[in-house]
């Protein structure tokens, strides 16, 4: 285990900081949420990825909703792409997200545009918000077309299967 040197008191709340230094190395920003547990006499934080643990039946239905409509959908944490279906998966997949979706995502509102790292290409963001907490978003991509309704319907119910799973 790597040892940083830094020491820091608890206060009368059993509260600790955590040095900027150690959050911007992790990626936690604030509201993110860390897993605490023990290991023998050492107590862990680790982040905690919520979004991560959605099922392959789940993966599926996306991958058939993704073929039906001609849509690439994305489905992200709050710092990069954890799944990916359509033509541009493979250019999403596993990458950083745009700090236009990051916006998105911190603001809790879907967001629409037509322009996405560099590309000319109709996007949709919408949040996953969960108990307060924005922990990521689903994306749905177009290249050909807009947008429309019926692909925002989709979407929400995307999304509400995702929080409802989450949740569990």
């Amino acid at each position: 285990m790597e040892t940083t040197g830094i020491i820091r008191r608890v206060d009368s709340l059993g509260r600790i900081v955590i040095p900027k230094e150690l959050r911007k190395s992790l990626r936690i920003k604030s509201g993110e949420c860390l897993e605490i547990f023990l290991d023998n006499d050492k107590i862990i934080l680790r982040k905690k990825d919520l979004i991560n643990g959605y099922s392959d039946s789940l993966e599926q239905l996306i991958d058939i909703i993704s073929k039906a409509t001609n849509t690439s959908i994305l489905i992200t944490d709050t710092d990069k792409t954890l799944f990916a279906s359509g033509s541009l998966s493979i250019k999403y997949l596993y990458k950083p997200i745009d700090d236009s979706i990051y916006n998105a995502i911190i603001k809790r509102k879907r967001q629409k545009d037509n322009f996405i790292s560099g590309n000319n290409l109709e996007y949709i963001v919408q949040p996953i918000i969960i108990n307060g907490d924005a922990i990521g978003s689903v994306i749905f991509i177009k290249e050909e077309s807009e947008i429309g309704e019926v692909e925002e319907k989709i979407m929400d119910i995307i999304v509400n299967l995702l929080i409802r799973h989450i949740e569990i």
